[in-house]
């Protein structure tokens, strides 16, 4: 009696995923429950968001599940097209006409998966060639102030390379800063200069600060003994932005916008069940103080 043949092994896929921090300023609510809630609001109101002239933006897909004891929202995000019904060319006959297109039906659908983690307040964008991170930004920008109260604000802020901050930090001259930033939720574990700075801004209730550093007559900027400096510039990489001017090694003047640099995130799984909590694993580690978990 023959063997049954075994079932073919799964592939292991290396994924790659950009994160976005979604950041309520709310004097009512707080905490995963309220992530959770504006959440899902835009995902149950199939919010669509105008991203350029004839593309649009909707979550098409949303599932809720539980890793660790925590709620998570993961499913498709997806971009189409709105096309006119006049002015078609009639190929046959090189006739202008209209044509009659269903109302519910949109072409060139391009998609990509998103995991939202209230926890974390993170939502990780699987990267893909057929949807830009840059879309899924300005649908969450535009969606979630349709949920939010008027007493409300809110931030959606690319998570930043590590490695164009450690440029600027290194960098042999700094020409010019500018830095805006927002304090955060006391989440993430960083240095003195960061929970210094970000202690200040939450304690003085400043949502948003713009820094524009410039040097004096000796026409560099010097960092290495700044605490405002260097706590503005930790804050930023998840909580702001920053455009630099900076010298490089090679004696070359370099312009750095810090939110054009994303952080690509990268995990090996072995099976297409393991990409959930494995990007939750990642997100709650790299983002999530255990000591501010109701946050």
């Amino acid at each position: 009696m023959k063997k049954p043949a075994s079932e073919p092994k799964s592939k292991a896929q290396n994924l790659s995923f950009n994160v976005l921090n979604i950041r309520l300023h709310s004097n009512s609510r707080t905490g995963p429950n309220a992530y959770f809630e504006i959440f899902e609001k835009i995902a149950d109101s199939r919010t669509v968001v105008q991203v350029s002239i004839d593309r649009f933006i909707i979550l098409r897909t949303k599932f809720v599940t539980e890793i660790s004891g925590q709620k998570i929202i993961y499913g498709k995000i997806a971009g189409f097209t709105k096309i006119s019904e006049t002015n078609w060319l009639n190929i046959n006959n090189l006739e202008v006409e209209s044509v009659v297109i269903p109302a519910d039906h949109f072409p060139n659908i391009r998609e990509t998966d998103y995991i939202f983690i209230p926890a974390a307040h993170r939502i990780a964008i699987v990267k893909s060639p057929q949807f830009g991170l840059y879309n899924a930004i300005k649908f969450l920008n535009e969606s979630l102030l349709k949920v939010i109260g008027s007493d409300e604000q809110i931030d959606v802020i690319i998570e930043q390379s590590s490695d164009i901050f450690k440029e600027i930090m290194e960098a042999p001259i700094i020409r010019s800063l500018d830095i805006e930033i927002s304090y955060s939720n006391a989440d993430i574990k960083h240095g003195e200069y960061y929970k210094w700075l970000d202690d200040e801004l939450r304690e003085a209730e400043v949502g948003n600060i713009k820094l524009s550093i410039r040097p004096d007559q000796n026409n560099e900027i010097k960092i290495d003994n700044s605490q405002l400096i260097k706590g503005a510039l930790s804050v930023a990489q998840s909580n702001g932005s920053v455009s630099a001017t900076i010298i490089t090694p090679e004696r070359k003047r370099k312009k750095i916008i810090t939110k054009f640099h994303p952080e690509i995130f990268r995990r090996k799984i072995d099976h297409p069940d393991e990409k959930n909590p494995s990007i939750f694993a990642m997100i709650m580690e790299r983002f999530r103080n255990k000591s501010h978990e109701g946050n």
